[in-house]
């Protein structure tokens, strides 16, 4: 099946600060509903296997959003990376959540002009780490969103708040660096970000908001996921009890991707989470 990429599309996110989006669809396929995905922390549309999964994604029928956060570090002449930690520092979930609505009114003013095979009255949303979590967000806020598919997903947005002597000394200097051991730098992230956590806690809330979800959910977690605990999604599918919960057994928090992927393959705990994810949307 023929699939088009329309790579690099600006959008304006928050702060109006412009970032990139792509848009993956098949040329054949009738009209296709949309999934939008939303990447994690220190991550990128472009980054690993996603594009190999938004790929896929489009050869079953669907049309794919993927997009860079506004203030993911990445730039309009630079998405791959972090060329811009200054942008970085300043990001906030609600930054974040604000630029899903963004791609969300790009995607119903473009279609039509941009990728006329759409299916506007079926929009899904899915993200990864972070992004599940903005991504179950999203859903909660938006109630045209259909359903909800959520990848190595953090349950609880407070508790991945540093202890209380870290905590203390990021306030007290305003600044913490994170760093990056794949790309060697030491990105800082302001105090702003807990303030933004603080001031926001009902809608940030998961437990809470997940309670109101009246749609599909799908969370999907490696059984030996090393960054967030599969104990995350087995809190969620406590919490909804009518979401469908799929623990990958021996996965990771990638489920065996990496940046730069330079396989013809996916690696198979991806292929087993790419297949509940499209038995789900599919249903």
């Amino acid at each position: 099946m023929n699939i088009k990429v329309l790579k690099n599309q600006i959008f304006t996110g928050a702060n109006a600060r412009t970032s990139l989006l792509d848009v993956y669809y098949s040329e054949k396929a009738a009209k296709q509903p949309l999934i939008i995905f939303a990447h994690g922390f220190k991550g990128f549309k472009d980054w690993g296997t996603f594009p190999m999964i938004f790929n896929s994604i489009a050869k079953s029928g669907f049309t794919v959003i993927s997009f860079n956060f506004s203030h993911n570090g990445g730039t309009v002449e630079e998405a791959i990376d972090f060329p811009d930690l200054d942008a970085f520092s300043k990001n906030t979930y609600s930054k974040e959540l604000m630029d899903l609505d963004a791609v969300y009114d790009w995607a119903m003013k473009n279609e039509g002009n941009l990728f006329p095979k759409v299916k506007l009255d079926e929009i899904n949303v899915m993200g990864h780490s972070r992004g599940g979590s903005m991504a179950v967000l999203h859903a909660v806020r938006n109630s045209s969103i259909s359903k909800v598919a959520s990848w190595s997903a953090v349950a609880d947005l407070l508790a991945r708040l540093p202890k209380e002597n870290e905590l203390k000394e990021w306030r007290n200097k305003r600044l913490r660096l994170i760093n990056n051991s794949r790309t060697n730098q030491d990105m800082p992230q302001l105090y702003n970000f807990v303030e933004d956590l603080y001031r926001n806690q009902e809608m940030l809330n998961i437990h809470r908001q997940i309670s109101d979800l009246r749609i599909p959910q799908l969370i999907v977690h490696g059984t030996a996921d090393e960054t967030v605990s599969q104990n995350d999604a087995k809190k969620m599918a406590e919490w909804n009890n009518k979401a469908e919960l799929a623990l990958i057994k021996g996965a990771g928090h990638t489920f065996g991707g990496k940046h730069p992927y330079n396989e013809s393959e996916l690696p198979i705990y991806t292929k087993e989470a790419l297949e509940a994810t499209l038995n789900f949307f599919k249903t």
